[in-house]
């Protein structure tokens, strides 16, 4: 291999890390991530790949992956299903020559070219229109087309169109909408000056990173394949910026669609606001109306209350005076009793002695029918033990009552002997 070779091989490899780290880095931007140290340097984490594959695809990975592996294995487990996920989205397999242990290894010619299928791919091969065509075919003639009115520009290949830098020139004037302002002096030869401009006003206002030396470019030297490259970051700069712009009419078809709607909902709320003050205003009528039923209610209740002490009051007055007249009446009646208890204790002894009296009555009254009923039928005895046996076992007052008849009898008894005995005695005169 040449040392000019090796020397432009060498040139190609940085363009293309300088190309494809900003490419990676307007992807990443979306996620807050851009390369950090190099593009092999970031690609071998493991997660770099994971959140680059699942931007450029447009979804997420279904399998779960290792959010934070340390370990070779775990790197190298997620590098793979990096790769799966990019087959599964339309990247053939023959095109994926790069192996995970290469990301994990740093392979950074691998890398690139893996990188480089990937941007012809997902952006050139998006051209409209070039469906038919190879990518650099395609990307040519959206050069044209981006161009196309613009004076002295006349694209026809990559190794000869673009030595003068008016075909970068015009694309970012109409990026930027004639602001920067198109006007070669086609009287004067293109400078290195003149081209470093061109692509500082790049840089500024596409975010293009200069890829190429403008002497190389402006002798013709320059490597065809940087040139390809260097005009499909343009490509991309336009696709971002219709993406972003199709992203911001979403958002703003989205924004006026909720505008609408939240107007519509304020509407809504403004007269439902209106219905709740009315509610407020019938609700507050009805708070101070039940504040001042509730304040009566409650005056009430206190009159009721007073009411219910004094009378409370009253009954324990009344209360308290029937207890003491009840305690007197108590006492009256514990005194009354004890008079009649007393007096009870004095009649039965009376009474016992009457009855005793009235016995030993008996028994004299007896003794005189004996002697009266001499010569006479007349058991007197046994007339005084059946009297005593008949009352012996009742009560006081039975036993009074039946020894008052009994009496009774016997008195009459004793004035029909009497009678008889006189009216003897004066039979015995007589004679």
């Amino acid at each position: 291999m040449s040392v000019d070779h090796s020397i432009k091989e060498k040139a190609w490899e940085e363009v293309q890390k300088k190309a494809f780290t900003h490419w990676v880095n307007t992807l990443l931007e979306k996620r807050s991530m851009k390369i950090q140290h190099s593009l092999a340097e970031d690609f071998s984490d493991g997660i770099t790949i994971i959140n680059f594959v699942e931007l450029l695809a447009g979804k997420k990975l279904e399998k779960k992956y290792n959010p934070n592996p340390k370990m070779r294995i775990g790197i190298i487990e997620n590098t793979n299903l990096a790769l799966q996920f990019l087959k599964e989205n339309g990247v053939d397999p023959k095109f994926l020559t790069i192996s995970a242990e290469n990301f994990v290894d740093k392979k950074e010619t691998l890398l690139l070219g893996f990188l480089w299928m990937l941007f012809r791919k997902f952006r050139i091969a998006k051209i409209s229109g070039a469906e038919d065509k190879s990518e650099e075919e395609g990307l040519l003639m959206w050069v044209r087309k981006i161009t196309e009115g613009y004076d002295g520009i006349n694209i026809k290949t990559f190794k000869d169109s673009f030595n003068d830098a008016w075909a970068f020139m015009a694309m970012v004037d109409k990026y930027t909408e004639g602001k920067v302002g198109y006007k070669p002096n086609r009287g004067e030869k293109p400078t290195i000056e003149t081209i470093t401009h061109v692509f500082q006003l790049a840089e500024k206002n596409l975010g293009v990173p200069q890829l190429l030396d403008p002497k190389d470019l402006l002798n013709g030297t320059v490597d065809e394949r940087s040139v390809v490259l260097y005009t499909s970051l343009f490509f991309h700069a336009f696709v971002t910026q219709e993406e972003k712009l199709k992203e911001k009419r979403a958002m703003e078809s989205e924004f006026s669609s909720k505008k609408q709607k939240l107007s519509e909902e304020m509407e809504l709320l403004l007269s439902q606001l209106e219905a709740l003050k009315e509610d407020k205003r019938v609700l507050e009528k009805n708070i101070e109306d039940q504040k001042r039923l509730n304040q009566e209610t409650k005056e009430k209740y206190e009159k009721k209350l007073h009411e219910k002490d004094d009378l409370l009051e009253k009954l324990q007055r009344e209360k308290e005076d029937l207890e003491n007249e009840l305690n007197e009446w108590k006492k009256k009646y514990n005194a009354l009793k004890e008079r009649i208890e007393e007096r009870s204790k004095l009649e039965k002894k009376s009474l016992e002695t009457l009855r005793l009296s009235l016995v030993e009555h008996m028994n004299d009254m007896n003794k005189w029918k004996d002697y009266l009923e001499q010569d006479r039928d007349y058991d007197a005895d046994t007339i005084q033990l059946r009297a005593e046996n008949e009352i012996k076992a009742r009560a006081i007052d039975d036993q009074l009552a039946y020894l008052a008849d009994a009496l009774d009898s016997e008195n009459r008894k004793i004035q029909s002997l009497l009678k008889q005995k006189e009216a003897e005695e004066k039979s015995k005169k007589g004679k």
